[in-house]
């Protein structure tokens, strides 16, 4: 019996499931589509390892491993179970060399003092070179994928950051470090949610509060005007700000600047 078939089966069950996870969990992070779409398709490509085990268990050994990493790549913590059991079946792969069924050849030019039941019987396994394509094509499929993902995901933020407009910006303090944020916000497309952060700096640029939700919404409208409210704070009443930037997310679990779809910088008099 041999295992490694076993473990592989093991990470394309885990590797699928982590990615539909991402999948989910791709309705409030947009870019979780592409990861979860690596992660089966690596799930899926590891299985071909099975059948390549029985022609070289060495091209197993690094479909195996092209799989689990994508997985892991591709998913990140939710893969980690998926990645170590597809490790698993390119070690055990190794382990259990062995037990490929051989070629069996005659070995010629010996002698056999005419009797041919002397001629020793050798197990060879064969070798087809063509069996590299496989892993390496799997690796190119998985590299275009997350490529093509993230150039997706860049044009969609680009095109995203153009369809808002923000105007009649105002900051106004409300005492014990709490300033009312407003403005105006108007879109040419439809969204399911869009949530605003604001992140206060002093006159020496420095970082002194940062509110992750300050304003929050389900299904604004094209071209719908908004009238935006919210309060945000400082860490600290003594700091004065004079400088403000607005961050608007269209992912209700997402807080990182770099991931904005839109930032507006105004100055505080």
């Amino acid at each position: 019996m041999k295992f490694n078939p076993i473990f592989a089966i093991l990470g394309f069950i885990f590797g699928v499931m982590g990615g539909f996870i991402a999948y989910f969990l791709s309705g409030f992070a947009s870019e979780l589509m592409t990861n979860s779409s690596i992660a089966l398709i690596s799930g899926i490509l590891g299985l071909i390892g099975i059948w390549l085990f029985n022609k070289d268990y060495r091209v197993a050994i690094t479909q195996y491993i092209i799989a689990g990493i994508g997985v892991l790549i591709g998913v990140s913590l939710y893969g980690v179970v998926g990645c170590i059991f597809y490790v698993l079946a390119a070690v055990v792969a190794l382990m259990e060399k062995d037990k490929i069924k051989p070629t069996i050849s005659q070995t010629n030019n010996i002698h056999y003092f005419g009797n041919k039941d002397n001629i020793p019987q050798v197990p060879v396994i064969k070798s087809d070179s063509r069996l590299w394509i496989i892993p390496l094509v799997s690796f190119i499929v998985i590299l275009l994928v997350g490529v093509g993902g993230n150039i997706s995901h860049d044009m969609e933020i680009s095109q995203k950051a153009s369809s808002l407009e923000v105007s009649n910006v105002a900051i106004e303090s409300e005492g014990y470090s709490m300033y009312k944020v407003s403005c105006d916000l108007k879109s040419s497309m439809n969204y399911k949610y869009l949530q605003m952060e604001v992140i206060f700096y002093d006159s020496n640029n420095a970082i002194i509060g940062k509110s992750p939700l300050v304003w929050n919404m389900n299904n604004p409208q094209k071209d719908q005007i908004i009238k935006v409210s919210g309060t945000a704070m400082t860490s600290n009443s003594k700091n004065v700000p004079v400088r403000a930037e607005l961050y608007f997310y269209d992912d209700a679990l997402n807080s990182n600047p770099n991931d904005a779809i839109y930032v507006h910088n105004v100055t505080i008099n």
